[in-house]
């Protein structure tokens, strides 16, 4: 038995260190800085927003993109202190949340709460190229529904995405059901997934 505890010990010491290796991630709400992080996710990541058709031409511009990340993130300086707080449960409350390692920012996550319907929608999930496939686009998304859970009247959230595929393998484990499922007139794949926060 005494040799037992010896082998826990030393692999929790062992998984201690190795996980110290690991850079720490902090989520924490919008602020000023953050606001290089939306313009290059912005650029890098939606060439095609949930609004616009892949083919059309101000989406395809890289400047476009990069005019809405600006206009985006003067929108969100001007009410930075409201971001976060629900002052009124019957407006919609627009929150940001950026992904820190090591005071750099990597990412963001964008949801519009909507207790007067009861339900919620992400509408901006991303990460800088260079910072893709390190999880923090899980981290993002387990914070941001935390968040939701905790604000009173919401029971659902949902999202869109362009992929089929995306939301099996990424969407699907955090909880999320495929609501819907159509082509659109470029046949890529418009898909709705929701989940329940109650």
């Amino acid at each position: 038995m005494k040799s037992f505890f010896v082998f826990l010990s030393t692999l929790f010491s062992f998984l201690a260190a190795e996980g110290s290796n690991y850079p720490v991630v902090r989520v924490v709400p919008y602020a000023a800085k953050h606001g290089h992080i939306i313009v290059r996710c912005m650029m890098e990541h939606y060439p095609a927003l949930c609004s616009m058709k892949k083919s059309d031409p101000c989406v395809q511009s890289v400047e476009a993109r990069k005019q809405y990340g600006i206009q985006m993130v003067n929108e969100l300086n001007q009410r930075a202190n409201d971001l976060g707080q629900v002052m009124n449960p019957d407006r919609s409350i627009t929150v940001v949340k950026v992904a820190e390692v090591d005071d750099h920012a990597v990412g963001y996550v964008r949801y519009i709460a909507l207790p007067k319907f009861r339900g919620a929608c992400i509408s901006q999930l991303a990460i800088q190229n260079q910072d893709r496939g390190l999880g923090y686009g899980r981290i993002l998304m387990e914070h941001a529904l935390k968040d939701l859970r905790n604000i009173p009247g919401i029971d659902s959230a949902m999202l869109s995405t362009f992929s089929r595929e995306l939301g099996d393998k990424f969407y699907v484990p955090l909880g999320f059901q495929l609501q819907s499922n159509e082509k659109s007139d470029e046949d890529y794949d418009v898909c709705t997934w929701d989940i329940s926060l109650k």
